[in-house]
């Protein structure tokens, strides 16, 4: 299934090679908030099985 979309973002790699996720490195970014709406769509997935 479709999970969403995350914006093309060069702090992503940045992170990636740091070990920093952009979560934490800049959570009001777009690709944090999108990654963190994926995540919330898993969750509430996985709580409805």
């Amino acid at each position: 299934p479709f999970l969403g979309e995350i914006p093309i973002d060069p702090e992503i790699r940045k992170g990636g090679d740091s070990g920093v996720p952009i979560v934490e490195s800049h959570p009001e970014s777009n690709a944090a908030k999108a990654f963190n709406q994926i995540a919330e769509s898993i969750l509430d997935t996985v709580e409805k099985k």
